[in-house]
């Protein structure tokens, strides 16, 4: 994922599969989608692990300061409701809070 991020962003493993990226220096939301389209390409990419190859694929939830939450909790949980909505539209693409 850092390949696919700026040196300004931040990741953090929020447990399991589940990842959160702070995008702190974004003008607006086509700047996070641009974001998640190349994550969801490098993550699209093939992976070799312990000799094998691996498939990955992501279901991006995408929220935006302050539109979907004053706070992290808010942020976060906006985001992840997006991500709910992500995977049921068939995974593998990212959404917004509508």
């Amino acid at each position: 994922m850092r390949e696919a991020l700026r040196h300004t962003d931040t990741v953090s493993r929020q447990g399991g599969d589940e990842f959160v990226i702070l995008l702190p220096e974004i003008d607006t939301a086509n700047d996070a989608v641009r974001v998640a389209e190349k994550l969801l390409a490098t993550l699209a990419v093939p992976h070799l692990v312990g000799g094998s190859e691996v498939e990955v694929t992501a279901s991006i939830g995408i929220s935006i300061y302050p539109d979907h939450g004053q706070d992290a909790e808010g942020l976060v949980h906006s985001a992840d409701i997006a991500m709910y909505k992500a995977k049921k539209s068939g995974g593998c693409n990212y959404c917004f809070l509508a």
